[in-house]
C-alpha cells in the first residue's frame, strides 16, 4: 500500500477476483476418492499418534504431512481445516507475487500476474476431477514447496537490497523446507538460490562482495531446517531408517523405475517426443507472431514521418474494421451458440475500436496519429486472437513455455554478462535470472508437454508469470530506453491477457459446474460428481456390516472412504496404483496384508488408462488381488446410475469381508 494510490485499486481488483473465484467454486475443490483423501487421511492418522514412514507408508518429504497434522491438532481434523489454511496460503501468494513482479516489472504486469495466478492456477478447473487447485491439491508438498521457493526468492531479494543477515538465514530455511517437500520443488529452489548467490558474488552485489560472507548463513539456515526434521524422525525410528526417510521422494527418483512408467513419460511428452516438440515450436512461433510486429512498430514509430504514422493508423483502423466484421459473422454462425466470454471480449474490443476511430475521424479531441496507435494495436491484436477462438486448445496452451523461457534466459544472461559493470539494475537482473532458472527447472517435469491443468497448476506457474512480466513490463521498458513507444507493446500485451485469459477462465469454470452433488457433513462437506451416490450408499452399507473398531482397506485407490467412514486401514499402505507398487514393491505390500489383514476391503472402480497397465488385479497388483480372493468374500456391490451424464469417475464399489477361517 506504500507504493501509491494505485496499489489500493490493484488490491481491490485482486480481492474482488479472489472472492468471486472462491465463492463460485465453493466446496468443489477436493477429489471424491483419490488424492485429497490421501492428504487428509495421513494428517488424521498422524494427529491420532501414528508415525510417518513406519505406521504410514509415505514416499514424499515429511514437511507437508507434519504441518497438516499440526493444523488438525490445533483446529480439529477436517477437510475444511486444510482448505481454509490453503485459502490463506493463496492470499499470501498473491501478495508475494504482486510485490515481486511489481518491483521487477511495474504495476500492470503485477496486477495481471495476480489475476492470472488466481484465475488459472489457484482455482484451476481444467480437468473434471479435483486435486489440481491450490485449495485442495493432489499433494500439499507441491504447493508448500513452491510457496517456500517464492518466499526464499523474496528473502534473497531483501538480502541483496538491504544486507540483512536474518533474511539470508530465513532464505536458507525455506530451501530446507523445499527439500522436505518434493524433489522438483527442491531442485527449482536450489537453482534459484544458486543463481542469486553465484551471480550476486560474481557481479559484486551486496551482501556477497565475497561469497564466504553470505553462503554460510544461507547454508546454515537450510541445514537447520533439515536437522530439525531429522531429530523429529529419530524419535520414532532408528538412525539409519531416519536418514533414509529424510530423503523423501529422492530414492524413487534416482532409482528410475517410477520414471519409466507410461504415466510419467506421457506427462513429460516422451511417448511422442517429435510430435510434442513440433507442437511446442509451432506455438512458440505464434507467440513470436503476436509480439514481434507490435515491438517493431513500437521501435519504428518515433522515426516515422507524420504521413507514415497517419497511414499506419488508417491501415490498423481498416484491419480492425475487417476483423470485427469477420469475428461477428463467425459468432453468428457458431455451432451450439457462441460462448459468453467470447461475446463479452468481442464487444469490448469492438466498442474500443469504434470509440478510437470516431475520435480520429471526427478529430475531437485533436490527437496526433501515434497517440491512438496503442489503442488500435490493442483492438487488432485482440480481434485476431478472438478469430482463432475455436482453434485454441486451452488445456495445451502452455506448450511454448519451455522454449520462450529458455530464450529469455539466454538473452538475460548475455545482457548481464555484457554490461555487468555499467548496469545500474544488476540486482533486478539477477532476480530475473533466478526466476527464469526456477521456471525452467520446474518445467522439466513436463519437458515436452507442459499444460496449465494437471501438474501445471504449480509447475507452469513461475514460467507464466515470468513471461507476463517480460511482455508487459521489461519489454516495453527496453523499447522506451531505445527511444521507442513502449505503450504499443503494452497494448498488445493487454490484448493477449484479455483474450487468452478470458478463454482460459471460461474453460476453467467448466469442470466445477458438474460437481453439484453433496457428500460429507460439517467440516468434511464438499461437492463432487454423481459418484457421490455410490460413496454415500457404500458408507451406509459399511456401517451395517462393520463394528466400530473394525478396519478397512480400499483397493486400488480411494482412501477418502477410510476418512469419511473414520475407519483406518490395518496396514501402512493406502494406495495401490503402479507408482506405489513400484516404490514399495508388491511383495512387501502382500506381506503387510498377511501380517495384519483388514476386516473389510473395498474394491473401487478406478480406471487406470494413464498407466497403460490394464486394471487392478489383471494388469498390475495381481499377487495382491490373488491374496484378497483367497481370504475375502463379497458382501455388497453398489453401482452408480446407468443414466448419469457425464458418467461418474467411480461407477461401482464392492465390499469384501474377511473369511472366518482366514486367520486372526
Amino acid at each position: 500500500m506504500r507504493s501509491g494510490p494505485g496499489s489500493w485499486v490493484d488490491a481491490a481488483c485482486l480481492l474482488a477476483a479472489g472472492l468471486a473465484l472462491l465463492f463460485s467454486t465453493w466446496g468443489t475443490w477436493p477429489d471424491l476418492l483419490v488424492d485429497s483423501g490421501g492428504e487428509i487421511y495421513v494428517a488424521w492418522q498422524l494427529a491420532e499418534g501414528k508415525a510417518l514412514y513406519t505406521d504410514i507408508a509415505w514416499f514424499h518429504g515429511p514437511f507437508s504431512p507434519w504441518w497438516n497434522a499440526l493444523l488438525c491438532s490445533w483446529f480439529g481434523t477436517s477437510l475444511w481445516t486444510l482448505m481454509l489454511f490453503n485459502v490463506g496460503l493463496v492470499a499470501a501468494m498473491v501478495l508475494l507475487l504482486y510485490r515481486l513482479v511489481r518491483s521487477q516489472s511495474g504495476r500492470l504486469p503485477a496486477l495481471a500476474s495476480g489475476l492470472v495466478f488466481l484465475g488459472l492456477f489457484a482455482f484451476n478447473g481444467l480437468l473434471p476431477r479435483g486435486s489440481y487447485t491450490w485449495i485442495s491439491p493432489y499433494a500439499h508438498g507441491a504447493t508448500y514447496g513452491l510457496a517456500a521457493t517464492v518466499v526464499m526468492i523474496t528473502l534473497l531479494d531483501r538480502a541483496m537490497r538491504r544486507r540483512r543477515p536474518a533474511a539470508l538465514v530465513g532464505a536458507g530455511v525455506c530451501l530446507g523446507v523445499a527439500f522436505l517437500t518434493k524433489p522438483e520443488a527442491f531442485v527449482a529452489a536450489l537453482a534459484g538460490a544458486a543463481v542469486c548467490l553465484g551471480l550476486g558474488s560474481w557481479a559484486g552485489s551486496p551482501p556477497w562482495r565475497r561469497a564466504r560472507t553470505g553462503l554460510p548463513l544461507f547454508l546454515g539456515g537450510a541445514a537447520l531446517a533439515i536437522a530439525a526434521a531429522l531429530v523429529r524422525l529419530l524419535v520414532t525410528m532408528p538412525p539409519d531408517e531416519a536418514l533414509t526417510s529424510l530423503w523423501g521422494g529422492w530414492p524413487a527418483v534416482l532409482d528410475g523405475r517410477t520414471a519409466e512408467l507410461p504415466f510419467f513419460r506421457a506427462n513429460m511428452g516422451l511417448l511422442a517426443p517429435w510430435e510434442n516438440l513440433g507442437t511446442m515450436l509451432r506455438l512458440s512461433g505464434w507467440a513470436l507472431v503476436l509480439f514481434l510486429p507490435p515491438a517493431l512498430l513500437a521501435l519504428a514509430v518515433p522515426r516515422l514521418s507524420l504521413r507514415a504514422r497517419t497511414l499506419a493508423v488508417l491501415l490498423l483502423g481498416l484491419a480492425a474494421l475487417v476483423l470485427a466484421i469477420a469475428d461477428w459473422q463467425k459468432v453468428a454462425i457458431a455451432a451450439g451458440g457462441p460462448s459468453t466470454a467470447r461475446i463479452l471480449i468481442l464487444s469490448v474490443l469492438t466498442a474500443t475500436g469504434i470509440g478510437v476511430l470516431s475520435c480520429v475521424l471526427l478529430r475531437r479531441p485533436r490527437v496526433p496519429p501515434d497517440a491512438v496507435l496503442p489503442s488500435l494495436v490493442f483492438v487488432v491484436t485482440g480481434l485476431a486472437l478472438v478469430r482463432k477462438w475455436h482453434h485454441v486448445s486451452w488445456y495445451h496452451l502452455a506448450r511454448p513455455l519451455p522454449v520462450l523461457v529458455a530464450v529469455l534466459l539466454g538473452v538475460s544472461m548475455v545482457s548481464l554478462i555484457g554490461d555487468r559493470r555499467a548496469a545500474r539494475d544488476t540486482r533486478r537482473r539477477i532476480l530475473d535470472l533466478a526466476a527464469l532458472a526456477v521456471s525452467l527447472t520446474l518445467l522439466g517435469k513436463m519437458l515436452l508437454a507442459p499444460v496449465f491443468g494437471h501438474y501445471g497448476f504449480t509447475l507452469a506457474l513461475p514460467a507464466t508469470l515470468v513471461l507476463l512480466a517480460a511482455a508487459g513490463g521489461r519489454g516495453p521498458a527496453l523499447i522506451r530506453r531505445r527511444g521507442g513507444r513502449g505503450e504499443v507493446l503494452t497494448a498488445a500485451f493487454l490484448a493477449v491477457v484479455l483474450v487468452l485469459g478470458g478463454g482460459l477462465l471460461e474453460a476453467n469454470r467448466a469442470a466445477p459446474s458438474v460437481r453439484t452433488h453433496a457428500i460429507g457433513c460439517g467440516g468434511d462437506a464438499f461437492r463432487a460428481d454423481e459418484g457421490t451416490q455410490v460413496v454415500r450408499e457404500f458408507l451406509v452399507r459399511l456401517e451395517e456390516h462393520a463394528a466400530p473398531h473394525q478396519t478397512l482397506a480400499v483397493l486400488p485407490e480411494g482412501v477418502m472412504l477410510n476418512y469419511l467412514a473414520r475407519r483406518p486401514s490395518s496396514v501402512a499402505y493406502f494406495n495401490y496404483l503402479p507408482p506405489d507398487v513400484s516404490i514399495f514393491t508388491e511383495a512387501a505390500i502382500v506381506a503387510a496384508f498377511e501380517a495384519r489383514p483388514p476386516d473389510f476391503i473395498a474394491l473401487v472402480d478406478r480406471p487406470t488408462p494413464e498407466y497403460r497397465q490394464g486394471t487392478f488385479g489383471t494388469g498390475f497388483g495381481r499377487d495382491l488381488m490373488a491374496w484378497v480372493n483367497s481370504h475375502y468374500h463379497p458382501v455388497e456391490r453398489i453401482e452408480a446410475s446407468k443414466d448419469a451424464d457425464p458418467p461418474p469417475w467411480c461407477g461401482w464399489i464392492v465390499l469384501l469381508a474377511r473369511d472366518a477361517n482366514a486367520g486372526s
